[in-house]
């Protein structure tokens, strides 16, 4: 569950989110001050995820079942 809580970084950068895995798997459409998005894991792994709006904002979620 990811929820956009900031809202515009500054005059150039109105601060929009997305959640982009690299294996393809899905992505959030881009998201507005509070809106939220989630995703159900079904498989054990690793999925490292970006914004492509802020490429080196990233994570990585570890599944475990």
């Amino acid at each position: 569950y990811w929820m956009r809580l900031n809202g515009a970084i500054s005059q150039y950068d109105d601060g929009t989110h997305n959640v982009v895995f690299l294996n393809g798997m899905a992505s959030s459409p881009a998201l507005q001050q509070y809106e939220s998005y989630s995703y159900q894991f079904t498989t054990a792994g690793d999925y490292p995820y970006y914004c492509t709006y802020h490429p080196w904002q990233k994570g990585d979620v570890t599944v475990t079942l």
